[in-house]
């Protein structure tokens, strides 16, 4: 509730390792800055998720996916294209 709270509020709200959440909105232009009201010019609002990065060997690297491993899919099989669609191998 506090993260919701903060937003409403117009706070950019910071997560430790995992990132900052801030209020972005969607509006219509005017030509002339007096022309603007946020009741007629404002659409809609959303939530602009930007994730921490840190900087390791080089690489940007997602804290939450550090150790993260990759192993083969075993028994995985290249898709096959039928007309013009790939679907999954039988």
């Amino acid at each position: 509730m506090r993260l919701r709270n903060g937003l409403l509020d117009g706070h950019c709200i910071k997560i430790d390792r995992l990132g900052s959440f801030r209020v972005g909105i969607k509006s219509k232009s005017v030509a002339v800055v007096k022309d603007f009201s946020a009741q007629k010019n404002i659409l809609s609002a959303h939530v602009i998720f930007h994730p921490v990065y840190t900087i390791s060997n080089k690489k940007y690297i997602d804290p939450l996916l550090d150790g993260c491993k990759y192993q083969e899919m075993k028994g995985y099989a290249k898709p096959v294209k039928k007309g013009g669609t790939a679907t999954p191998a039988a």
